[in-house]
Protein backbone atom coordinates (compact mmCIF):
# COMPACT_ATOMS: atom_id res chain seq x y z
CA UNK A 1 0.00 0.00 0.00
CA UNK A 2 1.32 3.49 -0.82
CA UNK A 3 0.11 5.93 2.12
CA UNK A 4 0.51 9.65 2.15
CA UNK A 5 3.06 10.67 5.55
CA UNK A 6 2.24 14.16 5.23
CA UNK A 7 5.59 16.24 4.90
CA UNK A 8 9.09 16.78 5.20
CA UNK A 9 10.68 19.77 7.37
CA UNK A 10 11.69 21.47 3.59
CA UNK A 11 7.70 21.02 2.49
CA UNK A 12 8.24 17.87 0.68
CA UNK A 13 5.56 15.16 0.89
CA UNK A 14 6.65 11.99 2.21
CA UNK A 15 5.04 8.88 0.89
CA UNK A 16 6.10 5.06 2.22
CA UNK A 17 5.02 1.83 0.89
CA UNK A 18 3.51 -0.66 3.66
CA UNK A 19 1.81 -3.77 3.95
CA UNK A 20 -2.18 -2.92 4.96
CA UNK A 21 -2.02 -3.37 8.54
CA UNK A 22 -6.15 -3.92 8.33
CA UNK A 23 -6.43 -6.19 5.43
CA UNK A 24 -9.78 -7.67 4.85
CA UNK A 25 -10.48 -11.68 3.53
CA UNK A 26 -8.50 -12.16 0.56
CA UNK A 27 -6.03 -9.03 1.07
CA UNK A 28 -2.86 -8.15 2.92
CA UNK A 29 -0.10 -11.34 2.34
CA UNK A 30 2.64 -9.26 3.63
CA UNK A 31 4.12 -10.23 7.25
CA UNK A 32 4.96 -6.88 7.84
CA UNK A 33 6.67 -3.82 5.81
CA UNK A 34 9.66 -5.35 5.23
CA UNK A 35 8.15 -8.08 3.30
CA UNK A 36 5.96 -5.58 1.46
CA UNK A 37 9.21 -4.07 0.48
CA UNK A 38 11.42 -7.06 0.07
CA UNK A 39 7.96 -7.92 -2.55
CA UNK A 40 8.27 -4.68 -4.24
CA UNK A 41 11.73 -4.24 -4.65
CA UNK A 42 11.74 -7.98 -6.64
CA UNK A 43 9.21 -7.20 -8.72
CA UNK A 44 10.72 -3.90 -10.02
CA UNK A 45 14.08 -5.37 -10.70
CA UNK A 46 12.20 -8.04 -13.18
CA UNK A 47 11.11 -4.85 -14.38
CA UNK A 48 7.24 -4.81 -13.48
CA UNK A 49 5.60 -0.94 -14.63
CA UNK A 50 3.21 -1.18 -11.27
CA UNK A 51 6.17 -1.72 -9.42
CA UNK A 52 9.03 0.87 -10.57
CA UNK A 53 5.87 3.62 -10.11
CA UNK A 54 5.35 2.33 -6.90
CA UNK A 55 9.32 2.92 -5.77
CA UNK A 56 9.40 6.36 -8.21
CA UNK A 57 6.46 7.62 -6.44
CA UNK A 58 8.05 7.04 -2.25
CA UNK A 59 10.44 9.70 -0.82
CA UNK A 60 14.34 9.27 -1.33
CA UNK A 61 14.81 8.00 2.26
CA UNK A 62 12.22 5.42 1.88
CA UNK A 63 13.45 4.46 -1.15
CA UNK A 64 16.75 4.17 0.41
CA UNK A 65 15.70 1.84 3.43
CA UNK A 66 14.00 -0.46 1.00
CA UNK A 67 16.92 -0.87 -1.37
CA UNK A 68 18.95 -1.94 1.96
CA UNK A 69 16.39 -4.12 3.08
CA UNK A 70 16.03 -5.41 0.02
CA UNK A 71 19.51 -6.15 -0.49
CA UNK A 72 20.54 -3.99 -3.49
Amino acid sequence: MIAGCGTDNAGRRRVELQRLDDPQEGEGTFLDDGDAWTHIAEQARRGSPLHLQALALVDPIERALIEQHAGR
